[in-house]
């Protein structure tokens, strides 16, 4: 098997015939040969990468608060909010806010039972992990390895003024969807998240 510096000679010598004119072939010859080396290159990648796994709404829960999840899950495992408050969703869903100080937001619409159903986290609590083990003050890269790399989204509607703050900062933004659902990382210059958030959009 070639190495990849053999592999990169074979490569060279292939270009600089194309683009020479070659020997005692003819260019067109040479040019069939680079393209066949090309195809090769590209199924070996194409065998070996390991293919990035498209995130799912299984994702979307933090410090086992998730999608779906009630206000009363919040309250069970956090106690009661240091403050509440109320949103408009829709125009037309008043929903709830319950914040735990500055490091974890609840959002919550009214269900037709009575209860209540989560759309929204924002966390910044280094002690509370996604189910794929992201938290903040980790690195981004491990997001990366399993998710892909997504745009920079430097606007969109989740963090509301947090955004302007994190763009002072220098932070960058990843959104990642599912469904009507989009998780943001916030990241830092140094490519450790600040921010983990979920919401969903209208």
């Amino acid at each position: 098997m070639l190495t990849s510096s053999e592999i990169k000679r074979v490569f060279n010598l292939l270009v600089l015939k194309i683009v020479g004119g070659g020997y005692s072939m003819k260019r067109s010859i040479w040019l069939k040969l680079f393209l066949t080396v090309v195809f090769c290159l590209s199924l070996a990648v194409t065998v070996f990468a390991e293919p990035t796994k498209q995130i799912t709404l299984d994702e979307f829960e933090i410090g086992g608060i998730g999608v779906g999840s009630s206000l009363d899950t919040a309250v069970l495992k956090y106690g009661l909010p240091t403050k509440q408050s109320s949103f408009n969703y829709n125009r037309l869903i008043k929903g709830m806010i319950y914040k735990y100080g500055d490091l974890l937001t609840v959002e919550a619409i009214p269900k037709s039972d009575g209860g209540t159903s989560v759309i929204g986290v924002v966390c910044k609590n280094p002690k509370l992990f996604t189910p794929s083990g992201f938290a903040v003050g980790r690195s981004y890269k491990e997001v990366v390895a399993k998710y892909g790399v997504v745009p920079n989204a430097a606007k969109g509607k989740l963090s509301g003024n947090e955004r302007w703050l994190g763009l002072a900062r220098g932070y960058t933004f990843y959104d990642y969807y599912a469904g009507p659902f989009c998780m943001r990382f916030n990241v830092d210059d140094k490519g450790i998240i600040k921010t983990i958030a979920f919401e969903a959009y209208e």
